[in-house]
């Protein structure tokens, strides 16, 4: 009898046990955690969220790529794509949000147009940064050109002998700063518009000379 009774509560020990253990698990499966880090006020909520976890990759010039365009054209938003010491001869277009930038700085890195006809940098994307080039060779275009691009920074870049060092046409809240432009036939760095008023801009600790126009604002 007292055999039986003993095997009778070492059961109802392990079923205790194992109901304790599935509660913990149904608890955690549960909680959330909100996009700010923070619990749902300590309560339990059936309601499961949606969360889009998304990285940045960072590409190389050469290295993954061998051409700028080819990075650009295989880079997913918000990337970064670091250029290499060397000459590129290219026309430029982005037209998604990167970060473009070289590894050693603007003596380095020299970005030639390929058709005297085409802007070197052609951005017609909202939030991108380029710093840290030398742009030439836009005869008839210009180095860097902004159409309806915002919240772009264009830093740290010598725009020179080409017809427009730095042009923002139709583009807003952007930053245009410590950037050479010098021996442009006619502006340093020129904001105009065609459809909507290029607004909010900052211009900042630029050089300007022997350009046409050195920064003229329309």
């Amino acid at each position: 009898m007292k055999n039986k009774i003993a095997k009778l509560c070492a059961l109802l020990i392990i079923f205790a046990v194992a109901c304790s253990s599935l509660n913990g698990i149904a608890i955690a499966a549960n909680n959330q955690l909100n996009p700010t880090g923070d619990t749902q006020n300590g309560m339990v909520n059936d309601n499961t969220p949606n969360f889009t976890i998304s990285s940045s990759a960072v590409i190389y010039v050469p290295g993954n790529y061998s051409t700028i365009q080819a990075a650009i054209d295989n880079a997913s938003e918000g990337d970064t794509i670091i250029v290499r010491d060397g000459t590129y001869v290219e026309n430029i277009d982005v037209n998604k949000r990167l970060t473009i930038q070289s590894e050693n700085g603007s003596d380095f890195t020299l970005v030639q147009a390929q058709s005297p006809y085409g802007h070197v940098f052609n951005v017609t994307a909202d939030y991108v940064n380029i710093s840290g080039f030398t742009v030439n060779g836009a005869s008839y275009s210009s180095g860097i050109y902004l159409g309806s691009g915002n919240h772009c920074n264009i830093t740290d870049n010598n725009a020179s002998n080409s017809y427009n060092g730095i042009w923002l046409d139709s583009s807003s809240n952007n930053t245009i700063s410590s950037n050479t432009v010098n021996s442009n036939d006619e502006y340093g760095i020129y904001l105009t518009y065609s459809s909507t008023p290029s607004s909010y801009n900052i211009i900042s600790n630029n050089n300007a000379s022997n350009n046409g126009v050195g920064i003229y604002l329309h």
